[in-house]
């Protein structure tokens, strides 16, 4: 096949199904939590992670880089 010559690691590779079978069952455990959430739940996480970002006051400027900011 043309992405073996790649050297892209696409696929399964030989023997590894069995050992990655609980990862992607944990994987899909976790997706299948989020979205029994639903939207307005990570809407509300959204919302609250702006504010809490917003309220956050910005380093002051230096008396050396207010200066330069006034040439």
């Amino acid at each position: 096949m043309q992405t073996d010559e790649l050297g892209i690691p696409l696929g399964w590779a030989d023997g590894t199904k069995q050992e990655t079978l609980p990862n992607i069952l944990l994987g899909w455990l976790l997706t299948a939590l989020a979205v029994s959430l639903g939207a307005p739940f990570w809407f509300d996480i959204l919302n609250k992670i702006m504010v809490v970002r917003s309220t956050v006051k910005p380093r002051e400027k230096s008396h050396e880089e207010q200066s330069k900011d006034k040439k």
